[in-house]
């Protein structure tokens, strides 16, 4: 045959080739895209749990300095005030764990299972009753109850960080074992795929970072904990 056919026929493997590579880049910038939205919504989660594990330690702070206080009807109102704005802190904080205009705390999260927001609304509710001779020992179970559920719900969200972390650097290396093993088979003239690539990179810088950012967060919850 004449040596032209043999050059199409080289020509056409690279063809091949570059669509196969252009088809694993696509899959592989999905794949990273998909978990630096995991990454961020448990990101806006953890956030939010912080900030009502916060308001339930306060609550318990009041309860304490009610507990000590002189019984009057002033000390009583002024508690109560104390755990209704906390609840309120709480129940917008509780809201603001949005992405995508769904409350990541609550999809995330059996529905029969109790949930915080539950037992803060029934604190709140429990304590505007409150006469003043009433022990107030039970609302404190149900902030120690609600604090527990905090903490089981943030080492949920610490975990969806992690498989999310460990998935970002997978498709990274994968990314990086395609991109040796074209180079190996010596695949030329990539053309637009050399320009998707670059976009590619990017989206794998935002991955480094966010998958970095996951990390320090997860380090400092943990370092919070351990103080307690």
């Amino acid at each position: 045959f004449p040596s032209r056919y043999k050059d199409n026929s080289k020509d056409a493997l690279l063809v091949d080739i570059s669509k196969s590579v252009r088809e694993a880049r696509s899959s592989y910038a999905q794949n990273l895209e998909q978990s630096t939205t995991i990454l961020a919504s448990a990101q806006i989660a953890q956030k939010s749990l912080q900030t009502q594990e916060e308001m339930l330690t306060k609550m318990q702070d009041a309860v304490s300095v009610f507990q000590a206080s002189k019984k009057s009807n002033t000390n009583l109102n002024d508690f109560k005030n104390k755990i209704y704005e906390l609840s309120q802190n709480f129940q917008t904080s509780n809201d603001l764990a949005v992405y995508e205009n769904e409350n990541i705390i609550s999809t995330q999260i059996s529905s029969q299972i109790a949930k915080p927001s539950d037992i803060v609304s029934q604190i709140s509710s429990d304590v505007a009753k409150l006469k003043i001779d009433d022990d107030v020992s039970k609302i404190n179970t149900q902030i120690n109850s609600g604090l527990e559920l905090v903490g089981d719900y943030k080492k949920v969200f610490e975990q969806i960080q992690d498989d999310a972390v460990a998935m970002a650097k997978d498709v990274i290396e994968s990314q990086k074992t395609l991109e040796q093993d074209t180079q190996k088979a010596n695949a030329k003239n990539f053309g637009k795929e050399s320009s998707d690539f670059g976009k590619n990179n990017i989206l794998s810088q935002v991955g480094y970072f966010l998958a970095s950012q996951a990390n320090a967060n997860q380090d400092a919850n943990i370092k919070l904990l351990t103080l307690k």
